[in-house]
């Protein structure tokens, strides 16, 4: 990875950059957006939702779920403020779209394990197991859950503008 955010750290592998210097600013940008939304958040005394939900032995489907909800919402507005790349616009609906498939796919097997009462046993297994792979699809090399949650986070500010914005930074949506 170039970057990475842990808790309110940001931080970046300087020699995967070695002299492009833009890139290495915007990424370190996009790191701290996440290290700023995290702080924020433990400010306002937000709670982590992901957190609570593994606190609560939710059902992994659950986590996993929820764990791609917030990747999307988390990823959008740091892409929207310092994107990880420079995509046309036409790649970056086309990406967006995946990140809305994946999360459908997400939806479905997790709507149909409850239809059908599945919530232990080997098939519940490797159904959670497909899941984190669709869910790690969707954030690896700023993946599809970046775009999707970059035409959120833009809706958002077109609707409302920067404040709005500002105010999902600084509590859970």
């Amino acid at each position: 990875a170039d970057g990475w955010s842990s808790g309110s750290t940001a931080a970046i592998d300087l020699e995967y950059f070695k002299d492009d210097y833009k890139r290495l600013i915007t990424t370190l940008t996009h790191e701290s957006v996440h290290g700023m939304h995290t702080q924020f958040q433990q400010q306002s005394g937000a709670y982590d939702i992901i957190a609570l939900l593994e606190e609560q032995q939710a059902s992994p489907m659950m986590v996993v779920f929820a764990t791609a909800l917030d990747n999307v919402y988390r990823e959008g507005i740091a892409t929207l403020i310092a994107p990880p790349n420079k995509l046309p616009d036409a790649e970056q609906v086309k990406r967006a779209s995946q990140g809305a498939a994946q999360l459908d796919s997400l939806a479905t097997i997790y709507y149909d394990a409850v239809r059908k009462g599945l919530d232990e046993g080997e098939a519940f297994d490797q159904l959670v197991s497909k899941m984190r792979v669709i869910r790690s699809q969707g954030v690896q090399g700023a993946g599809p859950f970046y775009w999707l949650g970059k035409q959120m986070a833009q809706a958002i500010e077109d609707k409302g503008g920067k404040a709005a914005l500002a105010q999902l930074l600084r509590e859970d949506a």
